[in-house]
């Protein structure tokens, strides 16, 4: 689950996962995928650049 962060919109995680590492986890695998695009459900789409650099520390 990714969120856009407020005021920044970069991404981030959300302040309310029940499961940050599960989430941690999830966000790794989006980004192994190696999608062009990755669509959230509120905001604009990040590229896969734009949350590799935000998750940096997960890589």
């Amino acid at each position: 689950m990714i969120f856009p962060s407020i005021p920044s919109e970069k991404p981030s995680l959300p302040f309310w996962a029940d499961d940050p590492a599960e989430a941690r986890r999830s966000i790794k695998k989006l980004i192994d995928s190696a999608p062009g695009k990755i669509y959230i459900a509120h905001g604009k789409p990040f590229s896969s650049a734009e949350v590799k650099e935000s998750f940096s520390s997960l890589f």
